[in-house]
Parts: structure tokens; sequence; C-alpha cells
């Protein structure tokens, strides 16, 4: 089975969310997220906020949106609690009590970097 290791941050420069590989220059710390091919090809190094990075979790919500750690979505049997994908003991963790999770019944509606009003903690 093959899984999609890819992540995403937010452009230092422009905010626009960008996806691809990830490197961390060792020399002075700078994050940059490789996009536009792999490290064989040409590929475009935009230098991105470290606090955004997320990794991608390999499912999409029911509309087909890949889901990202840090992101925030609802169940539609729980529609009036927001949950968030967060990194927790060497995997992706989501806890929604008693609903029967599914991710393809989930939607993403955010993330904790742009829409920081949807988690009440």
């Amino acid at each position: 089975m093959h899984r999609e290791i890819k992540f995403r941050g937010r452009s230092i420069d422009t905010k626009e969310w960008v996806y691809g590989f990830l490197y961390i220059n060792s020399n002075d710390g700078r994050t940059f997220v490789l996009v536009d091919g792999d490290l064989t090809e040409d590929f475009t190094a935009v230098v991105v906020i470290p606090e955004t990075i997320g990794q991608y979790i390999g499912l999409k919500d029911k509309n087909g949106k890949e889901i990202y750690e840090e992101d925030i979505f609802c169940h539609p049997n729980a529609p009036k609690y927001k949950y968030v994908v967060e990194w927790e003991d060497g995997g992706f963790s989501i806890f929604i009590e008693d609903t029967g999770f599914k991710h393809n019944y989930i939607e993403v509606i955010g993330n904790i970097h742009e829409n920081p009003e949807l988690i009440s903690w």
C-alpha cells in the first residue's frame, strides 16, 4: 500500500499555503516547502512559517479535501463540536466521543492558523 507523504506551510512572503516536501536548512534553520516537482526534478523552494507546517494524514474529508495536521473539522453526528487533527505518540490523533468516526463523513472547516476562533480551548 502506497502512502503519500507531503506537507503544507504558509509562505513567509505571501501568506498563501504551499504543498510539497518539507526541508529544514541545517545551516540557518529556515524551513522550506519544496513544490512543483520532487527532489530529482525541478522544484521551487518556498520559505514558510515554521509554526504552520502540517503533514497530510493520508485521508480526505467528505468533499474530497485533503486532511492535514492542525485542520479543524466537524462531524455530522456532533455538529456543534469542533475537532483538531494532532500528532501524538508517533501518529495522528482525532478524538471524537461516541460518533462512530469515519473520515469520509467529516468536513474540514478550517485550520488553527487561519481560524483559531473555531476552537474554544
